[in-house]
């Protein structure tokens, strides 16, 4: 009988232990309420990362927090990041944030960026080392620069 009094102790403070954690549930979406499938999002504790992860195939993604303030970042291609600050996380507590991101300026117009070289001024090996280089290698070092 005492050996069971011991085991429902330690049963009983271990969940109390590790069964501190909030749930932070998230739920993403555009403007025409259509989910928003692998956003990016990140959770912030005193400006430093503490998870991260994508939404899922409903737009949504769950976190287990330790209690705190946090802050959290969601984001998508071609559309604009939401930021909030000072997100309370309380134990063995369910939030749910709902987040709506719009589409970003730059994403309703195109952009061309372009640019030109002459050919005849550009020395490939300007320290004469015998190194030469083909158009296809400048154009692909060049777009790794980005």
């Amino acid at each position: 009988m005492k050996k069971s009094f011991t085991y429902l102790f330690f049963l009983f403070t271990s969940t109390m232990v590790f069964g501190q954690k909030g749930t932070l549930n998230l739920i993403v979406q555009d403007e025409k309420n259509e989910p928003l499938i692998g956003a990016t999002i990140k959770v912030f504790q005193n400006e430093q990362l503490v998870q991260g992860g994508w939404s899922d195939f409903h737009g949504m993604a769950q976190f287990q927090l330790d209690p705190g303030t946090y802050d959290l970042s969601v984001w998508y291609v071609g559309l604009v990041t939401q930021m909030i600050s000072g997100m309370k996380i309380s134990a063995n507590k369910e939030q749910e944030l709902q987040f709506k991101l719009a589409p970003s300026i730059l994403s309703q117009t195109d952009i061309v960026l372009g640019c030109c070289i002459q050919w005849e001024s550009l020395d490939p090996d300007p320290e004469n080392t015998g190194t030469t280089f083909q158009a296809n290698q400048i154009w692909y070092s060049s777009r790794m620069n980005y």
